[in-house]
């Protein structure tokens, strides 16, 4: 590099030939009749006009020689880990740190083609975090780095072209556009007439960021379902002693309904949720999955609440019990609202077989304590 650009000379004829491969041509009147009148400048025989060859270029307006820019470059896009504006100063001798600096900003900005074209075929998706180590957090606890997604496109055997961008994280804050447009579509065409394709071009996102933090399409309608778990184990793990479990989970639905929880929605949205599970079997399969596994999650809180083994098998029926209740509490609540369109109805109905429930579930065999008050 140093050999074919070590003058001027030679950095104005490569740049002179990028610009104008064909031969020289007017930009004002497209003549290509011209020729060089100074170093770098060329006049055109018609319109009479004068232009540089840097015109337009991050080398406008630049004072420095362009066989400096030309090792800057070189530095800019050879070094495996990048360059900082004071490494740059100190390779090329500059004598000011503000000018390697705008020399870095100038050749960065370049570097990004306006209007490029979206990545296709075969493309991967990952996310990393930026930044130093932090003493005291470890895995994907951090404070102060920068998540960045990163999209890779296929090149046959090689890596073709790369996107990065900062994202503010991978929780719900973020994912809730993946859901938003699948939902959308799910209530528009039902469930099963959806691709995972449409999705994601619904929501301006390669096919394989969907998969990366949806695994099934059914998560995406689902997409609350860790949040519901979370909320019924904190619960009964952080409940008063004063009161017993099995109260513990009956005073939370009272709470959810009064606080207006989407977790016991029942509205005109609601019922088309509910729609679109019943016009699937795929959705309702895994409704009865999840109502399985977040009846596991309650019958282990309730053993842990109370110091029992999380086998234990009267804190496992007692967490049927109270999960079929739940969910005929929720089925009533539904079909009350779709008849009298009344969510207060909905509401009355929905905590009253919870009531009931809970009295039923309070009469096993004796000496359980997850029914009783442990102060």
């Amino acid at each position: 590099m140093e050999k074919r650009f070590s003058s001027e000379e030679a950095c104005i004829e490569y740049l002179a030939a990028l610009r104008w491969p064909s031969g020289w041509s007017c930009p004002r009147c497209a003549a290509t009749e011209g020729w060089t009148v100074r170093r770098n400048r060329w006049l055109c025989g018609h319109c009479r006009y004068e232009m540089s060859v840097t015109a337009g270029t991050v080398f406008q307006d630049s004072h420095l020689p362009l066989t400096i820019w030309f090792r800057a470059i070189w530095q800019v896009t050879s070094q495996k880990n990048g360059i900082s504006a004071i490494g740059l100063q100190r390779v090329l001798g500059l004598g000011s740190y503000q000018t390697a600096w705008m020399m870095m900003h100038k050749l960065r900005r370049a570097m990004i083609r306006p209007g490029r074209d979206r990545l296709s075929g075969i493309v991967e998706v990952d996310e990393t975090y930026w930044g130093a180590e932090e003493p005291g957090l470890i895995g994907r606890l951090t404070e102060n780095k920068v998540l960045v997604a990163i999209a890779v496109e296929e090149d046959g055997r090689r890596i073709g072209r790369i996107r990065l961008k900062t994202i503010p994280d991978v929780k719900r804050a973020t994912l809730h556009g993946f859901s938003v447009a699948a939902t959308r579509l799910f209530f528009e065409r039902g469930f099963d007439h959806v691709t995972v394709d449409e999705i994601a071009t619904a929501a301006d996102v390669g096919r394989m960021t969907v998969f990366n933090h949806f695994p099934h399409k059914e998560d995406m309608f689902f997409d609350r379902d860790e949040e519901v778990r979370k909320v019924l184990r904190e619960a009964l793990l952080q409940r008063d002693p004063s009161v017993a479990p099995i109260e513990t989970l009956r005073q939370l639905a009272h709470r959810l309904v009064a606080d207006k929880s989407p977790f016991v929605e029942f509205s005109a949205r609601s019922q088309g949720f509910i729609e679109t599970i019943e016009g699937s079997e795929t959705l309702k399969a895994r409704a009865r999955a999840i109502r399985d596994e977040i009846a596991q999650v309650v019958a282990v809180a309730l053993s842990e609440s109370i110091g029992r083994e999380p086998t234990d098998p009267v804190a496992h029926l007692a967490a049927g019990l109270l999960l079929a209740t739940w969910t005929v509490a929720l089925i009533q609540a539904h079909r009350t609202f779709r008849q009298r369109r009344d969510t207060e109805e909905a509401n009355a109905a929905f905590l009253a077989i919870v009531d009931k429930g809970t009295i039923g579930v309070n009469s096993p065999p004796p000496n359980r304590r997850w029914l009783q008050v442990t102060a």
